[in-house]
Formats: C-alpha cells, sequence, structure tokens
C-alpha cells in the first residue's frame, strides 16, 4: 500500500542518516549495524500493524 511505501522511504532515509552518522563518529561498524537493525525492527513492527487489518477485512 501507500502508507507502507511512505514508512519504509521513512525508514530509508533515516537509517542511512543514522549508519553514516554513527559510523563518521567512530562507532564500530558492528555496533551501527546492530542499532539500524533494531531500529529497523520499529519501522518493519509499523508497517504490520497498519497493514494487518486490510489483510484480515479481505
Amino acid at each position: 500500500s501507500e502508507e507502507a511505501k511512505v514508512i519504509a522511504w521513512t525508514a530509508q532515509k533515516r537509517l542511512c542518516g543514522r549508519y553514516y552518522a554513527l559510523t563518521r563518529a567512530g562507532k564500530n561498524t558492528k555496533l551501527a549495524c546492530v542499532a539500524i537493525a533494531r531500529e529497523l525492527v520499529g519501522f518493519v513492527w509499523d508497517i504490520v500493524r497498519q497493514e494487518t487489518p486490510k489483510l484480515a477485512a479481505n
């Protein structure tokens, strides 16, 4: 859906910027990846939360 695409694009912009900021600040690359992955789970949860009622209605 369009809402999921908006959330995904928001996640893309935020997480790319966050990874760049963390690595520029000298953080370990693995640590930055874990931080980004944890935040990505939140975006995925938001998409699932919004899409589940629509799928159940079909």
